[in-house]
């Protein structure tokens, strides 16, 4: 017994050090997935007054002469673009994390050389503030933006709930293995050794081999990283592992610090004695198994969710990929009110000129209201002509074709036709006559244009919608126009306008333009590394899970050991021994049960009300993540119940 005491000992110092390498790759990849290439500081600039070559020439020169990195990171669908400067090498932005691959570009090469970034910066104060410097001088706006990494990587992610469980596993593990060896404590108190004594000599005993073999193998590894990857992820990953390390040991030693004063309250003759404190151990017993078992649980049915998402959106990429033409805006709100109409005007008088010959798309998408709000089962779509036919397929494209509308146009699909008169409409035909068009069918798909940044709910396409088609010259009011720039799906097709770069006041007014299929491709990555990050979650709960009810069985064991000595002698089964633990297991699966049951509460009720699918998909608890949860717990007791019989069985053979 003392082997294997001594065995998980070994086993979790080198579990404590691994892990945090683990995390540390793990952290490095979701804060890489977000574009945080650099650590140092975060600056977005907003206008320059058509100063952008000369932007990026400066702030090129700057980081090569103090030594430093400025990098934009642009996700596109099939791969990452960062555009840097300053001092890295060839393979610095190299990456092991998940996703696409990664272009490396100059930083004067930004597309439209538009500094209106991101900026990511290495370093500290002196070389942020020359580069505060550099845009001051060149009348460019910028704003510093916090680092919220941390928050980011704790705020209800897989990751944190794996920590939180290693560092309950590694206490979990020092307080049984610290209460196994309550006569051995005993024995070295009767010694004279002071607690710090006995903890130095149990640390050199238990931990100490296995805890220096696992640091040297996470050093090769590290090395092994910067040589065949990039030093700056070699970086990135120790910085992150030593933040997890640390309180992982902080954990370990106020664990055993903790137990050993606990054990200490007993009878000295029953300590060397080799008894338990029983209720506290019975206490101890349940929690291993049901507080890993919660968290493994909590872990599957989100990373069900985001499974089948992911086979969603494989399907929206190859639709985004096909129009990488569409330029998206992102306007400023920052004028006062005669500068906002000033500027709308213009924009607008703009997006008409380039709908007059092509070059401009409108849409604005309405989703479905509930029956009790006048919803009629169907979205609302407002398209100009252009749109229109990027948007449609089949029988109603060619239809469109040969006959497009002269004047703003109601199309209302012929499952509707009996209450036209009562579909929602648009603001202009709400305040304008708008002539109506009954389709031959309800059996068509259109293109919604709708991208979410989470990733999440993209579905580009509605079946059968109202839909209301402008004539590419007769475009809506300019305040609705430039509404539509400020949702998914408006904007400017082809070139980059260079009236957005060259008019002082629309290139204050417009901050930057993002291509769609660059939006859509960041939402997605992000949901991609969500992805693998819950299923490494549930992966790593499910064995620590496993390994708490290993503990588990060999503490119940061990605190009755006399009992299950007794009814063996006697003849009584061993089943009737185990009954509490029976019953506790029980418990377990029925806590689990309704622990699920509640976390997919919010989701049925978002669903009854046939509101927020894309929030529904996210929160929702199918059967099969219920049924994995049971079977794990189950799996959890039978393991425990195994290790008991098996300890048992090599005892009774003595």
């Amino acid at each position: 017994m003392k082997e294997g005491v001594s065995l998980s000992q070994r086993i979790l110092a080198a579990f404590c050090v691994l892990s945090a390498l683990f995390l540390g790759y793990w952290a490095f990849a979701m804060t890489q997935s977000e574009g945080i290439f650099e650590t140092g500081s975060f600056i977005n600039v907003g206008s320059n007054d058509g100063q952008g070559s000369e932007i990026l020439a400066a702030l090129d020169e700057a980081a090569q002469s103090k030594g430093e990195r400025i990098a934009v990171e642009l996700e596109q669908p099939d791969h990452t673009d960062v555009y840097a400067a300053g001092d890295f090498g060839s393979s610095w932005y190299d990456t092991i994390a998940p996703g696409s691959p990664v272009r490396v570009h100059d930083l004067s090469e930004l597309p439209d050389e538009d500094p209106r970034q991101l900026l990511q910066l290495s370093g500290g104060e002196d070389f942020k503030n020359t580069v505060y410097g550099i845009l001051d001088a060149h009348s460019a706006q910028h704003q510093e933006l916090e680092s919220l990494e941390w928050s980011f990587l704790f705020t209800d992610t897989a990751l944190a709930g794996i920590y939180f469980l290693i560092l309950a596993t590694c206490f979990a593990v020092v307080v049984a293995g610290a209460i196994a060896r309550t006569r051995d404590y005993a024995v070295w108190q009767l010694m004279g050794l002071s607690p710090r004594a006995i903890f130095a000599r149990e640390f050199r005993r238990s931990y100490a081999s296995a805890f220096l073999g696992a640091l040297a193998i996470g050093a090769l590894a590290l090395v092994l990283c910067a040589v065949l990857v990039s030093p700056r992820v070699m970086l990135g990953i120790l910085r992150y592992s030593a933040v997890f390390l640390f309180p992982l040991l902080v954990v370990m030693v106020v664990a055993f610090l903790l137990t050993t004063w606990a054990c200490k309250k007993l009878a000295l003759r029953d300590r060397l004695k080799g008894k338990l404190p029983q209720r506290s151990t019975v206490a101890i017993v349940v929690l291993l198994k049901l507080v890993p078992c919660i968290a493994a649980v909590g872990l599957i049915a989100p990373a069900l969710n985001h499974l089948h998402e992911v086979e969603v959106q494989k399907g929206v990429g190859n639709f985004w990929k096909q129009s990488d033409d569409l330029q998206l805006l992102e306007l400023s709100g920052a004028r006062d009110s005669d500068g906002i109409v000033d500027s709308t005007h213009k924009l607008a008088e703009l997006a008409r000129a380039k709908s007059a010959v092509g070059q401009f798309q409108y849409v604005q998408f309405s989703e479905d209201s509930p029956a009790e709000f006048g919803g009629v089962g169907r979205d609302m779509l407002s398209f100009n002509y252009t749109a229109a036919m990027r948007s449609v397929e089949g029988p109603l494209r060619e239809k469109l074709q040969n006959n497009p509308p002269h004047e703003p146009t109601r199309y209302i699909p012929r499952g509707l036709e009996g209450i036209a008169d009562s579909v929602p409409k648009d603001f202009y035909c709400s305040e304008h006559e708008c002539p109506v068009e009954i389709l031959d069918s309800d059996d068509f798909d259109v293109a919604t244009w709708q991208i979410d940044e989470t990733g999440w709910g993209e579905q580009v396409k509605t079946a059968g919608p109202v839909m209301t088609i402008y004539p590419d010259d007769q475009l809506p009011s300019d305040r609705t126009i430039v509404a539509g720039m400020t949702q998914n799906g408006t904007g400017f097709l082809g070139e980059f306008p260079p009236e957005l770069r060259d008019d002082p006041d629309l290139s204050n007014f417009v901050l930057k333009t993002n291509s769609a299929a660059h939006l859509w491709a960041k939402g997605n990555a992000s949901l991609r590394a969500d992805t693998v990050a819950l299923v490494l979650g549930v992966i790593a709960a499910a064995l620590i899970a496993l390994t708490m009810a290993v503990i588990a069985g060999f503490l119940y064991r061990k605190l009755f050991a006399q009992r299950l000595r007794v009814y063996r002698f006697m003849g009584i089964p061993m089943a009737r021994a185990y009954r509490y633990l029976w019953l506790a297991d029980a418990a377990i699966c029925c806590v689990t049960i309704a622990y699920l049951w509640f976390k997919g509460g919010q989701a049925r009720e978002l669903e009854r009300m046939n509101s927020m699918p894309a929030v529904v998909a996210q929160l929702k608890v199918t059967p099969e993540a219920m049924a994995y949860g049971v079977g794990l717990s189950i799996l959890v007791a039978v393991v425990s119940v195994v290790t008991m019989v098996h300890i048992s069985y090599r005892v009774g053979k003595r």
